[in-house]
């Protein structure tokens, strides 16, 4: 553990963990008959490789203490990582021939990186290789061969699990494309699923594709909303103005019924002047013309 966190002196002392690559840390139970199996966890996130356990170790390191049942082994992924992985088979061929899952563990920044070298694992000499870089930042994963890269395995990329994407709620939903780059020329793929799973402390986007070697140069693309912000954008922005045009109209509303009333009163009032001095002249009229009479 400790050459991959020399900046953390506590790493010396422990001897009951280890390192996978930069990757993967192992907590083993060494105890017999132990029940329980307690952790360092240095500066970084932590992902459980076998459930939604999840350790927030990015501000300062943490000790963490685990029920350990026979059948559990505590394994974490460090956050920052992208970790190529096959399904377990009875031969190494079969394991060869599996699909591939690429697992994305984002760090505190949405960044993660990885690699994967393929041979056929027979040669003697190394005369045939290839070495994959993956880089991933801004809601994108690019995928991209180093040069001399010569090996084709012609097994496909089934799976993209990314942990830690930036999603709102349950009710996100999250669109990805997959754009494959062969020379000059290139494809777009849309994954055949693409679910978006909230656990207890992270989402993970889990994306699965058809017809992509996992060999190719691509570029993986993904953007999450959700549901709300098609009504609002999750601070009641939108909400507000909704609200503020259903106060306008009930505003212009009054405003109009006060007009009606008050043209309603100056019309009643006209006529009641109006009827006012027709009865004040009918006297008059009757007066002039007894007179014009006499």
């Amino acid at each position: 553990m400790w050459t991959h966190f020399s900046d953390d002196l506590a790493t010396l002392s422990q001897d009951g963990q280890y390192m996978w690559s930069n990757s993967l840390l192992f907590t083993p139970v060494l105890v017999e008959g132990a029940t329980e199996v307690t952790g360092y966890f240095p500066k970084s996130l932590w992902y459980s490789m076998t459930d939604d356990g999840f350790i927030d170790a990015s501000e300062t390191a943490q000790t963490v203490t685990f029920e350990t049942p026979v059948s559990t082994t505590n394994v974490h992924v460090r956050g920052g990582s992208v970790v190529p992985m096959q399904e377990a088979g009875m031969t190494t061929k079969a394991v060869q021939e599996s699909p591939y899952t690429l697992l994305v563990a984002l760090d505190s920044t949405g960044v993660a990186s990885g690699s994967l070298f393929l041979d056929d694992g027979i040669q003697n000499e190394l005369t045939s290789m290839t070495f994959i870089e993956y880089t991933v930042a801004e809601g994108s994963l690019v995928s991209a061969q180093a040069a001399g890269s010569n090996y084709e395995p012609n097994v496909p990329l089934q799976t993209v699990a990314i942990r830690g994407v930036d999603v709102v709620s349950a009710t996100s939903t999250c669109s990805a494309q997959l754009t494959l780059q062969v020379e000059a020329d290139s494809t777009v793929v849309l994954p055949t699923a693409s679910i978006v799973s909230m656990g207890t402390y992270y989402a993970t986007l889990t994306l699965t594709f058809d017809g992509v070697d996992i060999a190719s140069d691509f570029v993986l693309t993904w953007e999450c909303t959700d549901e709300n912000e098609e009504h609002g954008d999750g601070n009641g922005n939108d909400d507000d103005s909704a609200f503020s045009n259903v106060y306008l109209q009930i505003v212009l509303s009054m405003l109009g019924v006060t007009l009606f009333v008050g043209m309603f009163y100056i019309a009643a009032k006209t006529y009641a002047v109006s009827k006012q001095n027709s009865d004040n002249e009918e006297p008059l009229i009757r007066s002039l013309s007894s007179n014009s009479r006499t």
